[in-house]
């Protein structure tokens, strides 16, 4: 799929990369709410997961993220660096809602 992607790169063989990463990402998070579960020494425990897969050609590489919670991906260019995800967390999504001020989660 990856290899069809990279010899085409049509909105279906980008769809399909974004699919596999999704899947994949959603069965490690049931794999570890199933573990959570059974084992009540772990209940409470999460999924954090951050990975990218770069593809295409050597002339045009194309990047995939696939995220989920409290860590984030960068990208680091031209000695600046930026967030390219957001923290899947309970405060940052209480900042995202407009409930809580950032400088509210330091102190």
């Amino acid at each position: 799929m990856i290899e069809a992607f990279r010899d085409g790169a049509s909105a279906e063989q980008t769809a399909a990369v974004l699919r596999v990463l999704e899947q994949a990402v959603q069965a490690a998070c049931a794999a570890v709410f199933a573990k959570a579960q059974s084992e009540p020494d772990k209940r409470g425990m999460g999924t954090t997961a951050t990975a990218l897969l770069i593809a295409g050609t050597p002339e045009r590489p194309r990047g995939f993220i696939a995220h989920v919670g409290d860590s984030r991906v960068y990208l680091s260019r031209q000695g600046q660096c930026h967030a390219l995800t957001e923290d899947h967390s309970l405060l940052n999504e209480l900042v995202r809602r407009g409930k809580l001020n950032k400088s509210e989660i330091d102190t």
